[in-house]
């Protein structure tokens, strides 16, 4: 049997190395911030999050609704008893608001 190269070999460890480490790592992977909409309200209107994280609007109501961020970072839509995401490009706190009715 041929012996394989040397890059050969080093590539062959690094995807083993890879593969021992499983998904993305916590530690790598942002976290997601969930946020309830109810009675056409949102739990909370402001998000505090770090780059890569994700907020995830959970909308228990029977119609639409919109997440839009006021600093220009985001605006979803939100179907009715369904979720929407936005990852964070940027670190900071956001507000926003629901286009089709401010709140």
């Amino acid at each position: 049997m041929p012996s394989a190269s040397p890059s050969r070999c080093r590539d062959v460890a690094r995807i083993v190395a890879l593969a021992a480490l499983g998904p993305l790592s916590p530690a790598f992977a942002g976290e997601t911030i969930r946020v309830a909409v109810e009675r056409l309200n949102f739990e909370t209107a402001r998000v505090s999050a770090r780059v890569g994280d994700a907020t995830e609007w959970v909308n228990h109501d029977f119609v639409a609704q919109t997440a839009t961020a006021r600093a220009d970072a985001w605006d979803v839509l939100i179907p009715a008893d369904g979720r929407a995401r936005a990852t964070l490009r940027a670190a900071g706190d956001f507000d926003y608001f629901a286009a089709f009715n401010p709140i």
